[in-house]
């Protein structure tokens, strides 16, 4: 039985790891989205399209496009994670 109840134990997840699993999704998603801005993206200031602003803006924007792919779902599984150890609890 003691075999059992070992075979079945769940190992613990670092922090380290927890942290930096969605970290790294959240900046592949900025990136992708970075990378799909960059080239048709032009400065807002002066409107030419190889000026640094650009670059900058298309980062802005990609890390804002990212944030709405990537935040609902943390956001949606932080409430049912947290609604559903309060009906463990009851």
């Amino acid at each position: 039985m003691m075999a059992e109840a070992e075979h079945h134990a769940v190992a613990p997840v670092s922090v380290w790891r927890r942290v930096t699993r969605p970290l790294g999704r959240f900046l592949a998603w900025w990136f992708a989205m970075f990378a799909l801005l960059g080239p048709l993206s032009t400065c807002p200031i002066c409107g030419q399209p190889g000026c640094a602003g650009g670059a900058i803006s298309a980062g802005i924007l990609g890390g804002l496009a990212a944030a709405a792919l990537w935040l609902p779902r943390r956001l949606i599984r932080a409430l049912r994670n947290r609604c559903g150890s309060k009906e463990h609890a009851r």
